[in-house]
């Protein structure tokens, strides 16, 4: 018949991740990262919670329009969102451990899907 196969499910896949990104970018969450970031030289942010609540909040942050007024309200928002959507509006949100203590890296990415060796990063999407 001409049809590319698993056809119908890429065009899902596509529409979800717009979707998804859609939602992202309304999020004002993802709205302060995306101005933080803007304004990090080097493009990574290393911190605790409680340090970007500090840094989202001072005078010329998004005081105000975050939904959230804690370190673990914060955490639970940022827990919420799409990795893949983020990584679309050129944003990577990692995590570690360093002596007990939770460490975010927030990371200002290619909104490109592309990786540096000119190959298509693959989907994260488990279908």
């Amino acid at each position: 018949m001409g049809w590319k196969p698993n056809l119908l499910i890429e065009a899902l896949r596509d529409s979800w991740r717009e979707q998804q990104t859609d939602a992202a970018s309304g999020n004002p969450v993802v709205a302060a990262l995306l101005d933080l970031m803007g304004k990090v030289e080097g493009g990574v942010w290393d911190g605790s919670y409680a340090d970007l609540l500090t840094v989202l909040t001072d005078p010329f942050g998004a005081q105000g329009k975050l939904p959230t007024r804690t370190p673990q309200g914060l955490g639970q928002a940022i827990a919420r969102l799409d990795l893949g959507a983020l990584a679309d509006l050129g944003l990577a949100v990692s995590h570690r451990r360093i002596n007990g203590k939770k460490v975010l890296t927030i990371t200002k990415t290619s909104s490109d899907k592309t990786r540096a060796d000119g190959r298509t990063k693959p989907d994260p999407l488990p279908f």
